[in-house]
């Protein structure tokens, strides 16, 4: 490995793979019915929307560390609209930090921003990606919170089923994103099917908010879960997508 590897400004060799367009980043391994996914929608609008400012901001997460490299490869990914599928430490470093920015004021633009890169270019622990994910597109609202829908439900359906708190991580936040956006009962009950028909030895339909309570953010899914979908729980949809978790999704 060469001392450009990290994601630095230098060239990589074989690491970190090369941007993609976010369409080529994984293949998919099962379908949605109902449910359209959609990997560049978000990426795109943030990114026209996304500020130089928000940008030096978000390179600067990390004390300042290697910060003009870190802002190097973010303008890439702003002007190009590709991401790597496995980023190097730069600018890996400073998004993952401002994913747990949760001191007010947020800056939910820039975390939505960092978050969505996450979630495309970076393979692991998408659950806690999509929590603040998640929070920040319902709080920006429309247009954002259903480009979000779309990026969760590409993000359901590429993960493989041995990653499947992450999967239920994107399955929850579609069903978020849904509601909030108002989003017809059709789509919600087919996001409730999704959740019923999820198959997986660690998660167990009716407990599947276990996997909810023991990512790094449960209060951020408690909260959501709370403001977003229990007022509305008389609705069959919604009912069932909370029965499907059980009450760990919301409880304390």
């Amino acid at each position: 490995m060469t001392a450009d590897d990290d994601g630095g400004a230098g060239a990589p060799d074989a690491w970190p793979p090369p941007p993609r367009h976010p369409d080529a980043i994984r293949p998919t391994f099962r379908q949605l019915a109902g449910l359209r996914a959609d990997p560049s929608g978000l990426l795109d609008h943030l990114r026209a929307r996304i500020t130089a400012e928000q940008l030096q901001a978000i390179s600067r997460a990390d004390h300042g560390h290697a910060h003009d490299a870190h802002l190097a490869q973010l303008q890439h990914i702003v002007s190009s609209g590709t991401v790597s599928p496995n980023l190097g430490i730069r600018p890996l470093e400073v998004l993952q930090l401002t994913r747990w920015r949760e001191r007010e004021p947020v800056d939910h633009v820039a975390r939505a921003f960092a978050c969505t890169v996450l979630v495309l270019g970076d393979p692991d622990l998408h659950l806690d990606m999509w929590g603040p994910l998640a929070q920040s597109a319902i709080t920006l609202g429309e247009p954002v919170t259903g480009l979000a829908a779309g990026l969760a439900a590409w993000d359901a359906s590429t993960e493989t089923y041995f990653d499947g708190p992450d999967v239920l991580g994107a399955l929850w936040a579609l069903g978020l994103c849904l509601a909030a956006g108002g989003a017809p009962d059709a789509q919600l009950h087919a996001l409730a099917d999704a959740l019923w028909d999820f198959e997986d030895e660690h998660l167990v339909v009716g407990c599947m908010g276990d996997a909810l309570q023991h990512s790094l953010v449960p209060h951020l899914w408690r909260g959501l879960t709370r403001d977003v979908l229990l007022p509305r729980r008389e609705e069959s949809a919604i009912a069932r997508m909370l029965q499907a978790l059980g009450p760990a999704a919301w409880e304390e």
